[in-house]
């Protein structure tokens, strides 16, 4: 008998999204949105009631101290 095969999680994360420059083009639909067009992915993260707020205009640096917090702090605690 074949082994059922596990399917992989997908989960959306505010910290990890892309650089946010005020252009329309770098800016997320709304969550409902991304919910109805990717149903397998997780988008729990992006409607925390404590979620901070990536500011537009953030410049490469920011952008990349955003993404060695995430790895730093969060990843590590990450439960599969």
């Amino acid at each position: 008998q074949e082994e059922p095969r596990l399917q992989p999680r997908f989960v959306a994360i505010e910290a990890m999204r892309e650089k946010r420059t005020g252009m329309a083009c770098d800016e997320r639909s709304p969550v409902s949105q991304l919910q109805e067009e990717f149903p397998h992915v997780d988008f729990l993260d992006l409607e925390r009631d404590d979620l901070v707020e990536i500011p537009r205009g953030e410049d490469n640096e920011a952008v990349r101290k955003r993404a060695a917090d995430f790895f730093d702090n969060y990843l590590p605690h990450v439960q599969s």
